[in-house]
């Protein structure tokens, strides 16, 4: 199973746990593209947070050159764990997202 389904899954439990039956098959969508664009925004938060002092300039110089999809290349090459990062901040999206939800 590739990282699109996991996270695509993840979603849709996540929007199932908080409204159940109350959403319609269209309003899903919109549901799950809210919930994406806030989980990606903290990991990529916790994607930069995860190098060292010596390797932001270079994630600094990606990002400012429009190219935030180059960082997770650059993350392995520097020996992060992504699978690990990735779900860290699974976890930690849950417990922010129920804990404003409940």
């Amino acid at each position: 199973m590739d990282l699109n389904t996991i996270l695509d899954n993840y979603l849709t439990d996540l929007v199932q746990e908080n409204f159940g039956n109350d959403l319609t098959p269209e309003e899903l969508p919109d549901a799950k593209a809210e919930l994406q664009s806030a989980f990606m925004q903290l990991f990529n938060s916790r994607l930069v947070d995860s190098f060292s002092d010596e390797d932001l300039a270079e994630v600094e110089d990606l990002i400012k050159s429009n190219r935030m999809e180059e960082v997770p290349a650059l993350a392995q090459a520097k020996g992060i764990d992504l699978a690990n990062l990735v779900q860290n901040v699974m976890i930690e999206f849950r417990e922010l997202y129920k804990g404003g939800n409940s």
